[in-house]
């Protein structure tokens, strides 16, 4: 009974000495930015991170994207290797660690899914700002089946009193969130849709939506707009950004992998489409081939006839509908010997397991 007794107490003295190191910590760290959001959040947060560096902040990233990342002061970036899935515990030591590095702001996706993680990055981060980069339906067994369910667990992240930058959500969403401010005592801005923002400024296709919220918290933290958006003009791309890869001398893919929700794909789909309106389409559908849901949900993308051709790395459920006409590639690097010329290949779903090849591709524009 003894040794239950003082192994409980060894417990509480570590939970004890682990709150006030961490308490410590985040005091040193005066500027916490957190982004949360269906999509956008990586490359939001590399943003962000570029324009603090403008205002002379020394700044700690970290990002989880498609590959997890701290971006480090000055902005060089290194890749954190793990030896187990993705964990929350990260946030600790993201916090740890930017006191080791003497910075004195952080910026940091919310790396949380479920409702629980959520309140849990709320309590270790204890973000002054959250930007909301949208609201999009995803993970809809963990998350929400809409987009106002999927702000209510987004709340989650949000500490009482703090304040949020709220990016693309839509009027009903915007009501919602109007609501739960009162409740919550929460300060909510919108981007910033006055600064003029030149897409053709950046390395690759930023989502502009992002640009104006990294802008509206750079003016919250009372920065100079014109320094902190040249800072955000040498931001380079990751593997996941979209971005158009050339295949051949005349097979382009639009790389719209990381976009594994159907709202953002089909918008880069029209946008596509607008900047090579001449190539034939193909579709490249990259599965999760053990989230069966994920691919349920592009099933009226894959059927209504937009594709001259649709290939798929995985065999699509069984449960789908019979009138998907598509075709089985095992190896994607052998893409060019199944697609006509003068093709624009769509490629979208997940961007698992396709990575290593989308960085062998030039990049195109």
């Amino acid at each position: 009974m003894n040794y239950i007794l003082t192994a409980f107490l060894i417990v509480i003295v570590v939970i004890v000495y682990e709150n006030i190191r961490l308490y410590l910590c985040k005091k040193t760290i005066p500027i916490r930015i957190q982004v949360n959001g269906t999509r956008g959040k990586s490359e939001t947060v590399r943003l962000v991170h570029a324009a603090l560096t403008a205002m002379n902040y020394r700044v700690l990233g970290k990002t989880t994207g498609t590959v997890p990342y701290w971006i480090l002061p000055g902005g060089s970036f290194k890749k954190i290797n793990r030896i187990a899935p993705a964990n929350i515990q990260e946030q600790y030591k993201l916090i740890y660690k930017a006191k080791k590095m003497k910075c004195n702001a952080v910026v940091a996706e919310c790396m949380a899914v479920n409702p629980e993680f959520q309140s849990a990055c709320a309590r270790i981060v204890q973000p002054d700002i959250t930007i909301l980069t949208n609201a999009y339906t995803d993970h809809v067994q963990e998350i929400g089946e809409n987009e106002v369910q999927t702000l209510k667990t987004l709340l989650l992240s949000i500490p009482q009193g703090s304040r949020v930058v709220v990016g693309d959500i839509s009027p009903e969403g915007k009501l919602f969130l109007d609501v739960q401010a009162v409740r919550k005592d929460l300060q909510l801005y919108e981007k910033d849709d006055s600064f003029p923002v030149q897409k053709n400024d950046f390395k690759f296709n930023v989502f502009e939506d992002n640009i104006r919220t990294a802008l509206k918290t750079v003016e919250l933290l009372g920065g100079d707009l014109d320094a902190s958006y040249e800072g955000m003009k040498e931001v380079s791309p990751e593997v996941g950004s979209f971005k158009f890869l050339k295949i051949s001398n005349s097979v382009i893919l639009a790389n719209a992998f990381a976009a594994n929700d159907l709202l953002s794909t089909e918008k880069l789909f029209e946008y596509s489409k607008k900047i090579y309106p001449d190539k034939t389409m193909i579709g490249l559908f990259n599965p999760r081939d053990d989230r069966q849901d994920r691919t349920l949900c592009f099933e009226s993308f894959l059927a209504d006839g937009r594709f001259k051709k649709l290939l798929s790395t995985h065999r699509l459920p069984s449960k789908m509908g019979k009138n998907i006409e598509y075709t089985v590639i095992k190896d994607v690097r052998k893409i060019s010997e199944l697609i006509p010329q003068n093709s624009l290949v769509f490629g979208f779903g997940n961007i698992r397991d396709i990575s290593a090849w989308l960085m062998t591709l030039e990049v195109e524009r």
